[in-house]
């Protein structure tokens, strides 16, 4: 399946990477709370924006060490175990479906 367009998908959601690190990412939902995994060169990229917005919103240091990578977690499980281990804050939000 297709995402963007205008089309809305559920799981999906269309932005500009940079946006990611704001203090307005997916806001309604938790926000920079909920990133659990992103690829690994867009991680690396914007690691210290999110470092320093997680660290004003949520007094989280090295937030971005807590987010998975696809050469950390490939699967549901292995992302979950991830998450535990190291104390991931979605972990404690309820769920958002």
């Amino acid at each position: 399946s297709m995402t963007g367009g205008g089309v809305q998908t559920p799981g999906f959601m269309g932005h500009g990477k940079h946006f990611i690190a704001s203090k307005k990412f997916m806001k309604a939902e938790g926000g920079l709370e909920r990133l659990v995994w992103l690829p690994k060169k867009l991680k690396e990229e914007i690691a210290d924006a999110i470092n320093k917005t997680a660290k004003e919103l949520y007094d989280i240091d090295n937030f971005a060490d807590m987010i998975a990578d696809e050469t950390i977690a490939e699967d549901g499980e292995a992302l979950l175990n991830f998450l535990t281990e190291k104390g991931h804050p979605v972990l404690n939000m309820e769920p958002m479906m």
